[in-house]
């Protein structure tokens, strides 16, 4: 693999996330990943598991395709309609329908790379249950060698997601390379800094917004 001077994704990866079991993406060598299918096939819905969120850590508002007033979204919204719904981080990137799965813990994670380090930025979430979400977490590894592969465990043997401090301990071998957020705040201040080379989070909120 030829790595570039820059950090490039490498690879998507999904968890028990959205319709999803598992599903790995590679990149192209630019790092473009391009998706190609019909009208409501999900494609949208699948750029969504990625973007922004892994950007800037947001999860307050959708990414693509967003309507008109979506920065109320605790309004109810129907699944089936398109540019006239609020896509929220609940109802789009944890599952619909009656093949979803209706109580888990997901995972969606990039993998970076560049000539002289790897970076995987991710988070954990929980499908609503009730009227109260159970908190998301965010994490960031930083792997100084960049083609060695960094063991990132996300679920258990049976394939079920581990809860936050099961990921911690199962990756604990990384050592001062895993970073966990409970904040977006401070995930985004984190990789502004030390992932994109911002000064600050302020910067890199901006440029998700765009």
């Amino acid at each position: 693999m030829t790595l570039r001077e820059q950090l490039t994704p490498v690879s998507f990866h999904l968890r028990n996330f959205n319709k999803y079991v598992k599903l790995d993406l590679n990149a192209a060598k630019n790092g473009n990943l391009t998706l190609i299918g019909e009208n409501a096939a999900g494609k949208t819905t699948l750029a969504n598991c990625f973007f922004p969120m892994l950007v800037d850590g947001s999860i307050a508002t959708p990414s693509f395709n967003a309507a008109k007033g979506t920065d109320h979204l605790d309004k109810s919204v129907n699944p089936h309609s398109s540019k006239r719904d609020s896509r929220n981080f609940e109802s789009m990137l944890l599952g619909w329908g009656p093949g979803a799965m209706k109580v888990r813990t997901g995972y969606s994670y990039i993998d970076f790379r560049s000539a002289k380090r790897q970076v995987i930025l991710g988070l954990g979430a929980h499908r609503v249950v009730g009227e109260q979400r159970k908190p998301t977490w965010w994490f960031v590894v930083i792997n100084p060698q960049p083609t060695a592969p960094i063991q990132l465990v996300t679920t258990d043997q049976d394939g079920k997601s581990l809860e936050e401090d099961d990921f911690a301990a199962a990756n604990k071998g990384l050592g001062d390379q895993l970073h966990i957020f409970k904040q977006a705040v401070h995930y985004r201040e984190y990789v502004a800094t030390q992932v994109y080379g911002f000064t600050g989070g302020a910067d890199l909120a901006k440029l998700a917004s765009v």
